[in-house]
């Protein structure tokens, strides 16, 4: 919210870390749209996947996966 991206990112891995918190990696991918890195922020979502595989929200994060997929190809 801030605007300091360096921070944020700093403090959600950190928190990653020390609780293996799933939603950490859904603030991290959208962290990574934020700062226009859509592979770091596809990389989380996926990881995500990985780590919960019955979690309720997969459809939409890999609907998430998708759009973040068009917009990198859109912009290249």
């Amino acid at each position: 919210m801030t605007g300091d991206y360096a921070a944020a990112e700093a403090d959600l891995k950190r928190s990653f870390e020390l609780s293996k918190a799933a939603v950490a990696r859904i603030y991290l991918a959208n962290l990574y749209e934020l700062k226009g890195e859509p592979h770091k922020a596809i990389e989380q979502l996926q990881a995500f996947l990985k780590e919960n595989p019955d979690a309720p929200q997969n459809m939409q994060v890999r609907a998430a996966i998708e759009k973040l997929r068009k917009q990198s190809a859109k912009n290249r």
